[in-house]
């Protein structure tokens, strides 16, 4: 066999071989159908401009706003309780009394020497009675006598001393009793002279004063006989009571606590960054989790100074209590309201991804999502704020935008 004819057997083979190839493989081939895929399903809103608010959370307990330690004004034995732990007590109700003997009897004493000093101005006032008079002139008489009789025995007594029949000391003596009776005879004759004058204005004056002086002691011990009778400056309800009936209780010693129910500060520390949008009257929502109840707070006080220990500044709220539910004590999350922006575009936040460090949205243009990185101004829980990137009435993703990548066909939900 010649070169050329085994080269044309050999290429037939191989056309052969190739052929059965083909037909085997077109055999196993299965007809397959071509699926149009519609696009991923997603939600959607048309941004709009509205209003958003930042807000902080912050922690706080409850304290009632009327809260008034109670003590007594004076010292002494308690015998009626009048109120205990847990009862009402409205302004000016009697919570205790002291035991007041000895106070009364101050009370019966101040009174007595008030009416003393009241008669001893109208006496002076009314000047002498002729009594007295009569009584003054014959305290005079007798002086005089007195003084007559020491004068003869002074007279005689020098006689003697001069003859040596005394001694020394006994003329000192009889000097003495002269003295003496000269200087009683001064004050009657000057004591008469007194009375027969109409009363000075110094001696009214001088009676008033001792009369006043009285009369201040006098109500001194009714404010006495008063504070044994504790009563109640506020009204209402009693806490903290730690005394009872036949205890001594010192004057100044706190015994109970009288606490209003019906309204309670919130004492919360806000951040440095915080405390400079936080303003007198400012409404707040205050949210109590164990009761499931919301309600409206007003800032009362806010502090101009950081606590040193914290770096934080306290800031009271005021919140009513009308329904009673709320408790002294309770913990309480407090909403305040910080920025708030009232034309804004604003977009659902779980619209807003963040992609190493860049935030975006999905917008969906011609059933396309299309990736719009925007920056981003105030949150609030539910929005966000949207400063560029995005204009009024372009649909944004708000469901679904995990699934997507740029240029992703969508389908609206």
């Amino acid at each position: 066999m010649t070169e050329l004819k085994r080269k044309n057997i050999v290429l037939w083979i191989a056309l052969i071989a190739l052929f059965a190839l083909s037909f085997v493989l077109s055999g196993c081939q299965t007809k397959t159908e071509t699926v149009d895929f519609p696009g991923i399903p997603v939600e959607v809103t048309r941004l709009k401009r509205g209003e958003i608010v930042h807000e902080s959370a912050y922690y706080g307990e409850t304290e009632s706003r009327t809260r008034v330690t109670v003590s007594a004004k004076v010292s002494g034995t308690v015998n009626h309780l009048a109120k205990h732990n847990g009862d009402r007590v409205d302004q000016g109700e009697l919570i205790l009394s002291l035991d007041n003997t000895d106070i009364e009897a101050t009370v019966a004493q101040a009174a007595a020497a008030v009416q003393v000093a009241e008669a001893n101005v109208e006496k002076i006032k009314k000047g002498p009675e002729p009594e007295e008079i009569t009584a003054a002139k014959e305290n005079v008489r007798q002086a005089e006598i007195a003084v007559e009789a020491a004068r003869t025995n002074l007279e005689r007594t020098k006689k003697l001393f001069e003859n040596g029949v005394v001694s020394l000391k006994e003329s000192e003596n009889v000097q003495h009793e002269y003295d003496l009776a000269m200087s009683r005879l001064a004050a009657a004759e000057q004591n008469l002279l007194l009375l027969k004058r109409s009363p000075t204005p110094e001696a009214v004056a001088v009676a008033e004063a001792e009369l006043n002086k009285a009369r201040t002691s006098y109500h001194t011990a009714l404010s006495k006989r008063n504070d044994a009778r504790v009563i109640s400056p506020v009204s209402g309800y009693i806490s903290g009571l730690v005394i009872q009936e036949g205890e001594f209780l010192a004057a100044g010693t706190p015994f109970a606590v009288i606490e209003n129910p019906n309204a309670f500060h919130i004492t919360v520390r806000v951040s440095e960054s915080d405390i400079h949008f936080v303003r007198l009257g400012d409404n707040v929502t205050v949210k109590f989790p164990t009761l499931q109840l919301s309600t409206t707070g007003v800032v009362d006080e806010v502090s101009p100074s950081a606590d040193p220990r914290t770096g934080l500044f306290p800031v009271k709220l005021t919140i009513e209590n009308h329904d009673g539910q709320v408790k002294p004590g309770m913990v309480a999350n407090v909403i305040i309201p910080l920025e708030r922006h009232g034309s804004a575009l604003v977009v659902p936040t779980n619209a807003v991804i963040n992609d190493k460090g860049d935030t975006y949205v999905y917008v969906v243009e011609k059933g396309v999502a299309r990736k719009r990185k925007v920056n981003t101004g105030i949150r609030s829980e539910q929005y966000v704020e949207i400063i560029d990137g995005l204009s009024v009435d372009e649909v944004v993703i708000t469901a679904g935008v995990d699934l997507l990548v740029d240029g992703e066909r969508v389908v609206v939900r």
